[in-house]
């Protein structure tokens, strides 16, 4: 089954403003917010993240040695580089789609090298995570991304409006003209200063 109509209208809606974040002038969403707005939208066991194709960019010592010290102090900076593949599963627990997205990360200068790798690890995967949902609509903070902007920028999407579509649902207003009589019709154009529009005919003497 495709997602839900309810699951749709949660995408197009923008992130609470008090789960967004800004740092330095960028605003974002933490790791745990994406991983909760997944639980919320697709319940538990309906997604999956999986990290992959890690590898270290480069490794650089320091050099933060004090005047005079008797022992040489090192920082180290570390940077790797990752994929995430977000896959969302249905209600029933079959595939909607999948997601891959790459991200590479710096670690502030730490005096401790391990250190220095942990946390580059963890800020390149949450980046790729983050980079991977975004590709589900505004409840993921897509939207942020124009500048910081907290309105949507998903204002909508065919999958509801679309006849086509099986989330497509009539308006009440749609579902009520149907039920108009000819006459009621002519009435409504008339009060709406509607004009019939003559039909021409082709050479071959069909209507246009």
């Amino acid at each position: 089954m495709p997602l839900s109509a309810e699951q749709v209208k949660r995408l197009l809606t923008p992130v609470r403003p008090d789960r967004i974040e800004r740092v330095k002038g960028m605003s974002y969403i933490p790791q745990y917010e994406v991983r909760a707005e997944l639980n919320r939208v697709f319940g538990f066991g309906n997604w999956d993240s999986n990290i992959h194709s890690v590898s270290l960019v480069y490794e650089e010592p320091e050099d933060r040695t004090p005047a005079k010290a008797e022992k040489q102090v090192f920082y180290w900076r570390v940077c790797y580089r990752c994929a995430c593949t977000l896959t969302i599963r249905d209600y029933d627990g079959k595939l909607i789609c999948e997601y891959t997205e790459w991200h590479a990360e710096e670690s502030a200068p730490q005096p401790s090298r391990g250190e220095a790798h942990a946390l580059a690890l963890t800020s390149v995967e949450s980046y790729a995570l983050r980079r991977a949902a975004i590709n589900l609509g505004d409840t993921f903070g897509l939207h942020l991304y124009r500048n910081g902007q907290v309105q949507a920028l998903v204002k909508g999407t065919l999958q509801t409006t679309d006849k086509e579509s099986p989330l497509y649902q009539e308006t009440p207003a749609q579902a009520q003209n149907h039920d108009l009589t000819p006459e009621q019709v002519q009435a409504l154009q008339s009060s709406l200063g509607a004009v019939p529009i003559a039909e021409e005919a082709t050479q071959d003497g069909a209507r246009a």
